[in-house]
């Protein structure tokens, strides 16, 4: 009998008040994660099971051992499963965070703190990328479905040509948290965004 075999794939950090990115994908991440101090913490996971079918969990906490978000459902092989955390408090000093996938994976990471006044890590205000497309991945379910990787390589061309499509962006990116975690298990609507990007793609 085949058990579940998981890992970690993917982690976003948002620095809400900056409307910056930060993101860890397959091990690696585009920049080291620094929050502004305050109600302006965002993170999210996602796990893929590379093993068979059965029941895997993914836990983040933070350096108190507090439970920021949790998820536990039955996987397929190839399968994701996501979890968020929805807005927290960055607090005045290094914020140390653990996700754990069962029965397999584990990541730390450190978060910065960030007083008023600093500039973003890039220096220019433009959120990083690669980006997380957090509604085409609750559609898909996983943030590295071609379709969502196709989404994502769109985007980048649009904002390289376009400062009302980066405008655009910046304005998505402070909402597509909330609307994602939302529309996670309503199917209809689901499906309904999934033929929209099939267009865009």
């Amino acid at each position: 009998m085949t058990t579940p075999d998981s890992k970690i794939v993917a982690v976003r950090v948002q620095d809400i008040a900056r409307g910056l990115w930060f993101n860890y994908d397959n091990g690696v991440w585009d920049k080291a994660p620094e929050v502004k101090v305050g109600a302006n913490l965002y993170i999210a996971s996602y796990a893929k099971n590379e093993g068979g079918t059965g029941l895997m969990q993914l836990l983040i906490r933070d350096d108190a051992e507090t439970i920021l978000g949790f998820k536990q459902q039955t996987v397929t092989a190839g399968s994701h499963i996501g979890v968020e955390t929805g807005t927290k408090n960055m607090p005045n000093r290094s914020y140390n965070i653990k996700i754990t996938s069962e029965p397999s994976d584990i990541v730390t990471f450190s978060i910065k703190p960030v007083s008023n006044g600093e500039p973003p890590p890039n220096g220019n205000g433009e959120p990083p990328t690669p980006s997380a497309c957090f509604i085409a991945t609750a559609c898909y379910g996983s943030p590295t479905h071609p379709k969502v990787n196709e989404l994502r390589k769109t985007k980048n061309r649009l904002v390289a040509q376009s400062k009302i499509a980066t405008y655009l962006y910046k304005l998505y990116y402070v909402f597509s948290p909330a609307v994602a975690q939302k529309i996670r298990n309503m199917p209809r609507i689901k499906a309904i965004v999934r033929k929209t990007i099939d267009l865009l793609t």
